[in-house]
């Protein structure tokens, strides 16, 4: 079911109509899945953990960003209906 070719993907209706779709709610209550169970907690550990990885990227690019500028803070400024806006979202009109 998962085909990435729109053309030799199942419609909607072919879909529901499949017989993975169609089985008894009981024959599918009788598949154990708790072999699958150490799979996902490993699963969620390195989801959880590449998350945290790319924290600590972001933390430090931001970081960098702040530290090589002089005032702490890069230039920001902008100007929205005729207002000016600094680096720390102070009006200074």
């Amino acid at each position: 079911m998962l085909i990435l070719d729109p053309e030799a993907r199942l419609s909607a209706k072919e879909a529901i109509n499949h017989s993975w779709m169609r089985e008894d709610d009981a024959k599918l209550e009788s598949h154990d899945l708790q072999s699958n169970l150490p799979h996902l907690r490993l699963f969620n550990a390195r989801r959880k953990f590449k998350v945290a990885i790319k924290t600590v990227i972001l933390a430090k690019q931001l970081s960098n960003v702040y530290s090589s500028h002089p005032s702490g803070l890069p230039s920001t400024t902008r100007k929205h209906d005729g207002v000016v806006w600094g680096a720390r979202f102070t009006n200074t009109v």
